[in-house]
């Protein structure tokens, strides 16, 4: 293949993964199992997430630090799952931070509410108006490449979990996404 041709055969190729990607997420939204919950160490579990995303956040330039309980929160959830919310967020968080920036996460229990709370917080740009009353709807995105889809699932996922998420813009700047589980003492 000469030059003009292999440019407009990578480009099918990568228009045909861009459309596997939305066929995958659309599967998932329409047909999201139920959870499997198992007893499970959620600070572990976010501090897992943070360590497989360590090249991302060293290429993004992007300071990472995590505030969590010394002890283990056993919370009762879909390992798999949750993995995939937290994943989703913090990729959210590390695309809204293009030029560096820094990423706080915590976990906690939350005395006198029964829930353990994670708070992923950015120093990005943070929500306009429209935004903040849109992003969990299927299909909008503020990414110029994206479905639309992930803040959608992660919603869903979380709700079936009897748990809340939100999304927010943080007094000090940047955006805040809070996700509450349900939570009995470890």
């Amino acid at each position: 293949l000469d030059q003009p041709e292999r440019e407009f055969a990578d480009t099918i190729v990568g228009e045909a993964k861009r459309l596997e990607d939305l066929v995958h997420s659309l599967l998932a939204f329409a047909r999201m199992p139920d959870p499997r919950k198992e007893k499970t160490d959620i600070v572990a579990l976010v501090r897992q997430v943070l360590e497989n995303l360590h090249l991302e956040w060293e290429k993004s330039r992007i300071q990472v630090t995590c505030q969590a309980a010394a002890e283990p929160l056993i919370v009762d959830l879909d390992p798999n799952q949750i993995r995939q919310v937290l994943w989703n967020l913090f990729l959210n968080a590390r695309d809204a931070m293009p030029d560096g920036g820094s990423l706080h996460v915590s976990v906690e229990a939350i005395a006198g509410r029964d829930v353990v709370g994670v708070s992923i917080q950015d120093s990005g740009p943070g929500f306009t108006p429209e935004a903040l009353q849109n992003l969990f709807e299927p299909f909008f995105t503020t990414k110029a490449q994206g479905n639309g889809l992930g803040l959608a699932i992660s919603r869903q996922i979380v709700q079936r979990h009897q748990g809340t998420i939100c999304l927010e813009n943080a007094p000090s700047g940047g955006a805040r996404c809070i996700v509450n589980l349900p939570f009995h003492g470890s």
